[in-house]
Order: structure tokens, then C-alpha cells, then sequence
């Protein structure tokens, strides 16, 4: 087995190969009789954004698998609770790792589901000023690097909602048409709408806080918004801005590091043997086939841990495994179960929902054009099955020549499905990285997306109503003049004298607009298939037929390829086809 090293520059200079595009199978009855895990296998799973509690993953993720396999065939399954006793590199004592074992016999390959769980380090760590200031960074970079993102997202045929896909004529490495009005839409309303919004929203029940009698209930609303809403937000951006912070200066520099420092030990615990030191033997190893899986931002954080993990093999830090990633004794190379590279035991890398072209695009290490030697130092640190990013290649006289023994790609060649959705706008088919395999999962929607515009030109036309109705009541010259001229005290006095009857009109207009902001938000959300991947079986069903069934480890293998494995005698595709929970078109 030779690990692969792919130089980044053969990647433009010759052209690029693109990433297969492919749809999720059907799954039918029958497909798993008699099949399992033919290894003893690990699946370590990330969590993404959002309020996550410990084990809402390792539920998740092992509930759905199990009802899988039992629903296409494969019975007498169980499932037992364990623990690992783990070392704490930051106190040097144990700290236990809780796990779910399936099995369906004693004697048969085990299949241990972990997960790594990393938002209490991010929880209220940012403020809604420190998002502002971090949109407006991020925001202000796509300003200055507009070409560049452009060149980027054209040279490798994005499929983002910037870029229109070549023609049907057109073959699919033809370069995309960048589209420059959404791009700045989206720029200009990230950067200055939804912080507006916000303020308005805030200021607005501020005022009304103030209204005699009624104004309490406005004073509470405007708590609630505050403490819950605005701060979840503040929390869901928050882990984004968190994670994606570059600069070492950064108050939450440390934060990132601790997150992704936890991702690395929690697979090195996976990948190392058991005993402490050598000299060791092929029994001492806890597994054979190891899988990575992330969801959402949790996809950013498992592919960060394999490249991370790279330049540890490099410097010898791997324990049982020498500086060339082949496992070792301590003086000679083993072989387990018939696995001899660090890259045939991780094999696999599994994204669902994942952002990570969108990373790329927006919040990579962006360099000034004369800064060559930064910008090839950085590419080559971060070389994970990535596509070069920079629009120029250097000439031999500013080439920066890359050290084999250091960052030679080991994991480059393990299989890599990622799995995406047209109503999933975080996620999306990935293209600056090099031999992944996209599958789109085509959910369907509760709500089409007719009926999704149809409620929001409602929405907009009865809140264009409302507020023309509210300027008829309340004049608009009087109350601005009073707010931005006149003083507490006349404000005060104007709302005491203020009739009952407009106030209560005033209360039913803010209750409208409220209403006619909520429901596209609601209809917003009935599109959103965000969260969908977890309970879809023919997602787990690929998962288990690419990754649990081979009897070799898997690999990365060219769009042309059948990459389904045998299955035993009565195993197949029977009659009735399973349905998942969230419907497919």
C-alpha cells in the first residue's frame, strides 16, 4: 500500500477531475439479510451547530443505523451501553468517554458508535457585538477578494447558488458563469440587513416598553427576545465565528484550538493501540476499519482532525505507527488483520450537510498577490484532499518545494461520501476538494416553493397594509421629530396623552407585523432540510454498503467505478421498497 501524495500543482496544470455527482439509492427489503460489519469497526460522529446536548449524536445517529439494518433484513441486533476510561491531557488524570456497542453475536465483528461533543466550549463565549464585528470582517474580505472568489469558484464549476452550471452541450468540467448580483445581495445582506433588522426589532419594543398601562407586556417581550432568541442566535452564528477564526490574536483563537485539539485526541484514541508503550503486537490495537462522520460545522471539525492528524504521523506523534504512517513495533512494521497503513485502518470520512466549500469560499486565509511564499505555506498546511485555491501558480523561481517526509498527503486516497440537499442551504455538493463523492439526498419539502413565495408576497403585502394603516394613526413626522430632537421628558408626556383606542390599534398593527414576519420564517423552515440526514435510512443504508460490508478497506475510486461490494448469498434487493421518515422526490 502506497500512501497517496498528490502534488497540488498537477491539479491546474493538467486539469482538474471532478467530483462524481450522484443520487442516494432506494432501499428495499431484504438488502442487509445476512450482512454485517466484517471488521471490528469505530464511527466517531461530530455534531454541527445548534443547542446540542451530550449524546443527542450518539442517539441519533446509532438509533437510525440500527433501525436500518433492521428494517432492510438484518436482525438480532444489540445494543450495550460502555465506557471508555480515557486520559485527560489537560489534568493527567481519566475522564470516561460513553459509547454504543452493536453486535449480533459473540463471536462476531463489533460496531462501536462515539461521539465527540464540543459545544459547552462555545456556549455564550460570543456576543452579538462580537458576531457583528466578525460578519463585518468576513463580509469585507468577499469585498476586497471579489475577483479572487470568483476565479475560485469558476475554475472548479461550483454549483452554489453564485454560479450558473454549464449548459446540458457542455461537458461537466466546463467553468461556471459566476452570477455577481447574488453574490453581493448576500454580501451587502448579511453585512448590513440582519444586523439592522435586529436593532430595529430591539428598538422598536424598547419604545413600546414605554406606552402607559400595556407597556410592561412590551418590556417582557422585549427581555425574552433578548434572552433567548437574540442570544440562541448569537450562540448557532457564534459557533461559526468561533471555529472559524484565523487570527492567532483572537480572544477565541484558544477556543478553536481546544475544539479542534479534542477532535484530534478523540481519533487518536481510536487509531492507537490500547497499551500505553511498546514493544506492540497486532492484538493490542482496539480496532480495524475507523470512520469519521460529521454533520454541519461538525464536517469542518472531522476534516481539520485528518489533516491535523497527517502532520502528527509526519512528526512521529502517533503512537505504533512511524513517521511514514505504516504501524510498527517500535523497531519493525506490523501488519493488523492484513492492514499495514494508518490510512487502510481511517478510512473513511462521511459529511452530511456540510458547509465546507462555503468555508472555503468565504472564510479561507485569503493573501495579498505579492505574498507568494504565505500563500504556499498555508496551502501546503492545510493539504487534506484540497484543490489548490490560489488563482496563480508560481514559477520555479517562487516555487516553494514541499518536504516528502513532511507533507506527503496519507489520507488523500480513504473514501470520502458526502451527502447534501437542494433545501439544505448550509450544505451543498463539494468542489475545491479533490476525489469526494457528492450525493444529493432530494428531500421533499413540506412546503413547494411556489407555495413558499406565494406566503411571502402575502406576508409582504399585508405588512406593507399595516404600516400604511399605522402612519394614518400615529403621525410618522411627529414621533421621529420627538425621538431624534426632543427630550425624555416630552417623549413621555406625548405617550401619556395618547388615546386608548390608538394604542390598542397600535398593539394590533405590531401584532400583525409580527405575524407577517413569523410566517415566512415558519415557511422558511418547513423548506429547511438541515436536520433531515439523521433519520434517513437510505443515507445510513449507503453508509453501511460503502463503508461496514467491504472486505478490504475502501477507497477512493474514479466516478466510472461500481464501488458496491458483494453481499452474501440471500442478501438483495426484495420487492418493497423502505420508506424514510422525511419523503424523497
Amino acid at each position: 500500500m502506497n500512501p497517496t501524495n498528490d502534488s497540488p500543482s498537477e491539479d491546474v496544470a493538467v486539469g482538474f477531475e471532478p467530483n462524481s455527482q450522484k443520487v442516494v439509492a432506494e432501499l428495499f427489503e431484504n438488502r442487509f439479510a445476512g450482512c454485517w460489519a466484517r471488521q471490528d469497526t469505530a464511527i466517531l460522529i461530530v455534531h454541527g451547530i445548534g443547542n446540542q446536548q451530550p449524546f443527542d449524536t450518539v442517539d441519533q445517529f446509532a438509533r437510525t443505523l440500527v433501525e436500518t439494518f433492521r428494517a432492510a433484513g438484518r436482525d438480532g441486533i444489540t445494543m450495550t451501553h460502555l465506557n471508555a476510561a480515557k486520559p485527560s491531557r489537560s489534568t493527567g488524570g481519566l475522564w470516561y468517554d460513553n459509547y454504543i456497542r452493536l453486535t449480533i453475536g459473540p463471536e462476531q465483528p463489533h460496531l462501536d458508535i462515539y461521539e465527540y461533543y464540543w459545544a459547552y466550549q462555545t456556549e455564550d463565549k460570543a456576543s452579538l457585538g462580537d458576531i457583528q464585528r466578525w460578519v463585518r470582517n468576513v463580509t469585507g474580505g468577499a469585498h476586497r477578494f471579489y475577483r479572487e472568489n470568483a476565479e475560485l469558484g469558476q475554475r472548479y464549476g461550483e454549483s452554489s447558488l453564485f454560479f450558473a452550471k454549464p449548459l446540458g452541450g457542455q461537458p461537466s468540467s466546463s467553468r461556471s458563469e459566476f452570477r455577481p448580483f447574488r453574490y453581493w445581495f448576500l454580501v451587502t445582506t448579511v453585512a448590513h440587513v440582519i444586523p439592522a433588522a435586529l436593532a430595529v426589532i430591539r428598538g422598536t419594543l424598547r419604545l413600546l416598553s414605554m406606552l402607559p398601562i400595556i407597556g410592561w407586556g412590551f418590556g417582557w417581550l422585549l427581555g425574552w427576545v433578548e434572552e433567548r432568541e437574540v442570544n440562541a442566535l448569537a450562540n448557532v452564528i457564534g459557533d461559526i465565528a468561533i471555529y472559524n477564526t484565523t487570527d492567532a490574536k483572537s480572544k477565541f483563537y484558544a477556543v478553536r484550538k481546544a475544539i479542534l485539539d479534542g477532535a484530534v485526541n478523540a481519533v487518536r484514541y481510536l487509531l492507537e493501540p490500547a497499551k500505553p508503550g511498546g514493544p506492540y503486537r497486532p492484538e493490542d490495537w482496539r480496532y480495524d476499519r475507523v470512520i469519521l462522520a460529521g454533520h454541519s460545522l461538525g464536517s469542518q471539525i472531522a476534516f481539520d482532525a485528518i489533516n491535523r492528524l497527517n502532520h502528527l504521523i509526519h512528526q512521529g506523534e502517533l503512537r505504533g505507527c512511524d513517521s511514514a504512517g505504516y504501524f510498527t513495533d517500535g523497531t519493525t512494521r506490523l501488519k493488523i488483520n492484513s492492514v499495514e497503513h494508518v490510512s487502510e485502518m481511517l478510512c473513511g470520512l462521511v459529511t452530511f450537510g456540510s458547509p465546507l466549500d462555503k468555508m472555503a469560499f468565504f472564510f479561507r486565509e485569503q493573501t495579498a498577490k505579492d505574498q507568494y511564499l504565505r500563500r504556499q505555506l498555508i496551502e501546503h498546511f492545510h493539504g487534506f484532499k484540497q484543490r489548490p485555491w490560489s488563482q496563480d501558480r508560481p514559477d520555479d523561481s517562487k516555487r516553494l518545494v514541499e518536504a516528502p517526509q513532511l507533507f506527503a498527503r496519507l489520507f488523500d486516497g480513504i473514501r470520502w461520501l458526502n451527502y447534501h440537499d437542494r433545501g439544505d442551504l448550509l450544505s451543498g455538493s463539494l468542489d475545491y476538494y479533490q476525489k469526494v463523492v457528492n450525493l444529493e439526498c432530494q428531500f421533499r419539502p413540506v412546503l413547494s416553493a411556489n407555495g413558499f413565495y406565494l406566503v411571502l408576497t402575502l406576508c409582504l403585502a399585508i405588512a406593507a397594509a399595516v404600516l400604511a394603516w399605522t402612519a394614518l394613526i400615529w403621525d410618522p413626522s411627529e414621533w421621529l421629530r420627538l425621538l431624534f430632537e426632543g427630550t425624555g421628558a416630552e417623549l413621555m408626556n406625548r405617550l401619556r396623552v395618547v388615546a386608548a383606542a390608538d394604542v390598542w390599534r397600535l398593539v394590533l398593527c405590531v401584532l400583525l407585523l409580527v405575524g407577517t414576519a413569523a410566517v415566512p420564517l415558519a415557511a422558511f423552515a418547513a423548506r429547511f432540510t438541515h436536520s433531515h440526514y439523521w433519520n434517513c435510512r437510505r443515507l445510513f443504508a449507503e453508509i453501511v454498503e460503502q463503508f461496514l460490508l467491504p472486505s478490504e478497506p475502501p477507497r477512493h475510486t474514479p466516478p466510472s467505478t461500481d464501488i458496491t461490494p458483494n453481499r452474501p448469498a440471500g442478501a438483495g434487493t426484495g420487492p418493497v421498497k423502505i420508506e424514510c421518515p422525511h419523503s424523497h422526490e
